[in-house]
C-alpha cells in the first residue's frame, strides 16, 4: 500500500459506467450523470484514477481534503477508531469534521433512520468493532 495516503473528494460526471476499487476503500461505482466519492488514497493513486477516467471518457475533479497522513492503525487520531472506519459507510470526516466522523454515532435520528433502510448501512452498523451506538438514539 502506498505511503503519504490521504482523504480525497473526487467527483465524476459522464454518461459513462466506471466501477473501480483501490486498497482500503469501498468500491467507487460510478453509473453515469454525476457522483461523488471520498477515497483515502496517495496521489500516485489518483493520478492512475484521473487516468483511467479519462481513458473512459468520464470527466474527474478530484481534490485533497484533509492535509495530514491519515493511518488506520494508529488510533491517535480521532477520527479514526479503528481499520474498518476507511472502509465503513457510516464514515464521513468530510461532512462531520475530523473529530466527530462516524454519522452513526454524529447523525440526526432522522438520518440514521433513513439510511438504515440499505442494507450496507445496516449491515456496517451490526458489524462495528468499535460497537458505536447512536447518539441521537440513546437520548
Amino acid at each position: 500500500m502506498p505511503h503519504n495516503r490521504c482523504l480525497w473528494v473526487l467527483s465524476l460526471s459522464g454518461e459513462g459506467t466506471l466501477i473501480f476499487q483501490i486498497q482500503g476503500n469501498p468500491p467507487v461505482n460510478h453509473q453515469g450523470g454525476s457522483s461523488a466519492h471520498h477515497l483515502h488514497a496517495s496521489i500516485e493513486e489518483i493520478q492512475a484514477i484521473q487516468k483511467l477516467c479519462q481513458d473512459q471518457g468520464i470527466l474527474i475533479s478530484a481534490r485533497e481534503n484533509i492535509p495530514q497522513e491519515i493511518n488506520p492503525r494508529d488510533n491517535k487520531d480521532p477520527f479514526v477508531r479503528c481499520p474498518e472506519c476507511l472502509s465503513c459507510p457510516w464514515w464521513d470526516p468530510v461532512t462531520l469534521g475530523p473529530d466527530k466522523s462516524c454519522s452513526l454515532r454524529e447523525a440526526p435520528k432522522e438520518v440514521i433512520e433513513s439510511l438504515m433502510e440499505y442494507p450496507g448501512y445496516r449491515e456496517a452498523s451490526q458489524r462495528c468493532p468499535v460497537g458505536i451506538i447512536p447518539l441521537s438514539l440513546a437520548r
